[in-house]
């Protein structure tokens, strides 16, 4: 039960967007660079990142895929909701708030080095528990990108998660 609710919160917690504009997007050189990954899977959600969707999973609130190519951590999954948006979404447990506030503020870091000027920043708490999300948002664009922090507890201890989350606003809690 405890794994359903993580999974379904990081569901309505991770979004992140998706922009093919070159005026809203900044590009890099280096074939391996995080901000090609992030300009490629802003591009993918177009297309509900057909082209990264590898094994399905249905479930009651949205269709599952696993991930082709992950942004961090090793499960990144895309997720369709009832409504046909699309999301990309990865998570990382962290030990402790500082590990995790550390890659969080990386995240932010590496997000805004990859985005033009045409992005905005909104930071609040997160949305029922203990952390934070960044999310960008383009004004000419309904993807965002969105970077979550917040506390989970598990049967023996608490930890942190962090979460990267590509895709409409409106699955964005």
């Amino acid at each position: 039960m405890t794994r359903y609710r993580l999974l379904l919160s990081s569901l309505l917690l991770v979004s992140s967007a998706c922009i093919s504009s070159d005026k809203n997007v900044k590009s890099s050189k280096s074939k391996d660079d995080k901000c090609n990954q992030v300009v490629g899977l802003i591009a993918e959600h177009k297309t509900g990142f057909k082209e990264l969707r590898n094994k399905l999973k249905n479930h009651k609130y949205a269709d599952i895929w696993s991930a082709k190519r992950n942004l961090v951590g090793k499960d990144c999954q895309i997720l369709r909701w009832n409504n046909n948006k699309y999301s990309y979404t990865c998570n990382v447990l962290s030990p402790s708030e500082n590990t995790a506030m550390q890659r969080y503020q990386d995240a932010k870091s590496r997000i805004e080095s990859c985005l033009g000027d045409g992005w905005a920043l909104e930071e609040r708490t997160a949305h029922g528990r203990k952390g934070k999300v960044a999310i960008y948002a383009s004004k000419t664009d309904k993807t965002v990108v969105a970077t979550h922090i917040f506390e989970t507890s598990g049967i023996f201890r608490k930890e942190w998660t962090n979460y990267i989350f590509i895709g409409d606003r409106k699955t964005l809690k």
